[in-house]
């Protein structure tokens, strides 16, 4: 009956370090998961400053005019190749 006491506590020992492992897991994980939110959260702020001033503005839409230009092109060079 001894050996039935002891099966029944290291049963109860491996549940327990069972539960602390995954407490443990938890933890890092919403560590983890608050730190690439404040991330996240400090990259969109600082996007959303360079957005709103006007020399950035300019330079995205001069961009974005070059690659329609290319892109336009590219496709009336495609219809000559065919």
């Amino acid at each position: 009956m001894a050996h039935g006491k002891e099966g029944g506590f290291a049963a109860a020992l491996g549940i327990l370090t069972g539960c602390l492992a995954r407490g443990v897991a938890t933890a890092v994980d919403l560590v983890e998961l608050a730190l690439w939110y404040w991330v996240v959260s400090y990259a969109a702020s600082s996007l959303g400053e360079r957005i709103r001033r006007p020399s950035f503005r300019r330079r995205l839409e001069q961009f974005s005019g070059v690659a329609f230009l290319g892109s336009a092109a590219n496709l009336a060079l495609a219809d000559h190749r065919a």
